[in-house]
């Protein structure tokens, strides 16, 4: 694997040579540098109900629930009378439960598909939700029943899945997976919708669940529906896409036949004048591409590549993210997947957006070229002869944390991947500027880092008879800078300073006036 996605790997071959730094402990350290894929989240419905639901005192729907339920109330006394809503709400549910198929139950099962999509009422849902309730509502699937009756179960049903778990686990357990499956072989358009919706709900829970899923064939249902009979509906492609960029959490259990569907469905649909559809496209890529040589390859030969640069010039955040990410995937795969974007010129595509405003961007962007400088040493070459090389110096001094963490390993990777003449370019560049001001960040993680950039740096120079780069160093402030950082509160970054100041200070070095003109020159 190519880059920072073998960073664990190459850790330990690290520690052989800089043990008396980097003690055991470190070991742990990350177990990959991919990026974090962003987890599933709910919709927007769903953050809002999670939030009635941990603030339901401030709801009160009583009186728009009496309106409601007026009509039923002159056949059903028991709902008149002074009753708690929820009282109420028990009733109407006893009702729908006990007169099945009844006119009364599908004017209720009508009544329930207009209060659970609103806010205010699916805290009732939630509160009240039983397994007979749900065994029920399972049961208007049918088509037998109506289209109307599937229309709003349905409906409900998917609405329910955008709730707790423990609402999927309740529907799967009761038989409603295979229900809502066989509702859907029939390609009704105004049921299919809200089916898919609730596959979606339910490949974002578990893992397990996403499984589940492939394992049922919902690739190939998606396929027939958006490839086969070519579904121009964009409300449609949308739930059907975001089904499954969340099915595509278990890219590792996904066989190539269903892949290659999942491929072919998703290089279809990216063509779409649609940024939501294209980001959850690019959303499904990444996640497949995630950590896999051989899913890297797949996403390349189906030529995705060409359409995931020229999204490098929207002005569309989630769209950009979403492409920096895959590319970033590919770049972790092996030197010929890392060597196949260098050819595509990604350093000269990337570096206008090396200074992007949003920090996940700027991150991302240096997870990339951390994984081309720990590629071949041409690609760390072409890492140096690159405008790239000062923007990764900034890098290390970037506001936010994960920004600088990112660009410190572009120079740990590099000094692995280079010979002297290369770290000698490094210096060139003016280095110990920023890694003086680095050796100052508080965060050890980062801060073992820079002291072993600066450990190989000065390692450099140790074939001459007096050591040059200590003199750069010295004039910099990175020797007074290990110095204070001596006193940090993490052992191993002690040890690491220490080690630094008895390699290449433990003797003291005449500084000649030549040689310190020369330094304040290439410094300055």
């Amino acid at each position: 694997m190519a880059g920072l996605l073998e960073e664990s790997n190459r850790f330990e071959k690290r520690l052989q040579n800089f043990q008396a730094i980097l003690p055991d402990e470190l070991k742990k350290k990350h177990e990959t540098f991919s990026v974090n894929l962003r987890r599933e989240k709910r919709n927007e419905t769903r953050a809002k109900k999670r939030y009635l639901i941990e603030n339901s005192q401030q709801v009160d729907i009583s009186s728009e629930f009496n309106f409601k339920v007026e009509p039923l109330a002159e056949l059903y006394p028991e709902l008149n009378g002074d009753k708690s809503l929820k009282q109420k709400f028990e009733i109407l549910k006893s009702i729908f439960t006990e007169n099945k198929i009844q006119s009364e139950s599908l004017m209720i099962l009508d009544m329930f598909k207009h209060w659970i999509s609103l806010d205010r009422f699916f805290l009732l849902f939630h509160e009240n939700l039983d397994e007979n309730f749900l065994k029920v509502l399972i049961e208007y699937v049918d088509f037998q029943i109506g289209e109307q009756a599937v229309h709003d179960s349905t409906w409900i049903i998917c609405n329910i899945l955008s709730g707790p778990a423990e609402f999927t686990e309740c529907f799967i357990k009761l038989g409603g997976l295979e229900k809502i499956l066989n509702a859907l072989s029939l390609k009704s358009m105004i049921v299919s919708e809200h089916i898919f919706w609730a596959l979606a709900n339910i490949a974002g829970d578990e893992m397990e669940y996403s499984i589940l899923l492939i394992k049922k064939g919902v690739i190939g249902v998606i396929y027939e529906f958006l490839i086969e009979a070519n579904i121009e509906s964009l409300a449609m492609q949308k739930v059907a896409l975001w089904c499954l960029v969340n099915i595509s959490n278990a890219w590792a259990a996904m066989p190539p036949t269903e892949l290659r569907k999942l491929l072919i469905i998703l290089r279809t649909m990216i063509s779409i004048e649609s940024n939501e559809v294209k980001c959850y496209c690019l959303e499904a890529l990444c996640k497949i591409s995630h950590k896999e040589d051989s899913k890297v390859q797949f996403v390349i030969d189906q030529g995705f590549i060409p359409f995931v640069l020229r999204n490098l010039k929207s002005s569309e955040e989630s769209l950009l993210h979403s492409s920096i990410t895959l590319i970033g995937n590919i770049c972790a795969g092996t030197h010929l997947q890392t060597q196949k974007m260098l050819d595509e010129n990604i350093l000269d595509l990337l570096l206008p957006l090396s200074d992007h405003p949003s920090w996940k961007i700027r991150k991302n962007i240096f997870w990339i070229i951390g994984n081309i400088s720990g590629g071949t040493r041409e690609q760390c070459e072409m890492f140096l002869d690159h405008e790239f090389l000062n923007v990764a110096i900034r890098g290390l001094l970037d506001y936010s944390y994960e920004v600088r963490l990112y660009a410190s390993y572009i120079f740990t990777n590099t000094m692995h991947n280079t010979d002297e003449a290369g770290k000698m370019k490094i210096i060139a560049h003016n280095i110990f500027l920023g890694l003086a001001t680095a050796l100052a960040d508080p965060n050890q993680e980062y801060l073992v880092n820079i002291l072993e950039v600066c450990y190989y740096l000065l390692k450099a120079g140790e074939n001459y008879e007096v050591n040059p780069i200590t003199q750069l160093f010295d004039y910099s402030g990175c020797l007074d800078a290990i110095e204070r950082a001596q006193n940090h509160s993490n052992d191993i970054v002690c040890n690491a300073c220490q080690t630094i100041i008895e390699n290449f200070f433990g003797v003291e070095e005449v500084i000649e006036g030549d040689f310190l003109r020369s330094a304040k020159t290439l410094i300055e």
